[in-house]
């Protein structure tokens, strides 16, 4: 009778062992899981908060145009993947090359005095012109907004251009502000072709053409 009563007391003992054994286990698995979740909800919290202040940080330093609507609409518009110049910094840079990649019409109507047309739809970069050109130099490529003018930036960077920017406003922008343009005679003009009438309301000098 009592050998029967050790066993049945030591066979309780290992059950008891054996259930906080499985209880502690359990415990461990649980408080593993709830840290790899916690660590997993601070991780995805601070890559939101830094993609955040990264696109915070773009949208801050874009050159300023005159118009805060339009300021509004460029920063939707644009994907800045390049480097953007304000028009006054552009006029005012020394040995630099601008290129034009708006359509043969537009350009015909006016552009930049000696900017390189090159189309954007074509993606017709005058490489001949472009041929002796040193990879350092600046180049300023426009539009009438910035959008066609940024996907060329991108080409010529492709290209091994190293200080190519996007004109910040495009030819819109440089003639709110007055700007030198000239026809295709190369005579100066007033005239801008506005792409179109929604495109035009933000052409706020300058004469329309459509």
């Amino acid at each position: 009778m009592i050998n029967d009563k050790w066993i049945i007391m030591r066979e309780n003992v290992v059950k008891r062992t054996v259930r906080q054994n499985n209880y502690q286990t359990k415990n461990c698995i649980n408080k593993s899981a709830m840290k790899i979740s916690f660590n997993y909800i601070i991780f995805f919290t601070l890559f939101l908060s830094m993609s955040c202040t990264s696109s915070a940080q773009k949208a801050n330093t874009s050159p300023k145009v005159n118009s805060e609507a339009y300021a509004k609409k460029l920063s939707t518009l644009l994907s800045h993947t390049v480097n953007e110049i304000s028009v006054d910094s552009a006029s005012q840079l020394s040995k630099s090359i601008f290129i034009d990649s708006r359509s043969e019409k537009e350009y015909k109507v006016s552009h930049i005095q000696g900017a390189l047309f090159a189309e954007y739809n074509l993606l017709s970069i005058n490489v001949n012109a472009l041929k002796n050109v040193d990879k350092n130099t600046p180049i300023i490529v426009y539009c009438s907004v910035g959008y066609r003018s940024e996907k060329t930036a991108e080409k010529l960077l492709k290209m091994g251009f190293t200080k190519v920017y996007n004109l910040y406003g495009g030819l819109f922008e440089w003639s709110n502000n007055n700007k030198p343009m000239v026809d295709e005679n190369n005579n100066p003009t007033k005239k801008i072709h506005a792409y179109n009438e929604s495109w035009g309301q933000w052409i706020t000098s300058g004469e329309k053409v459509f």
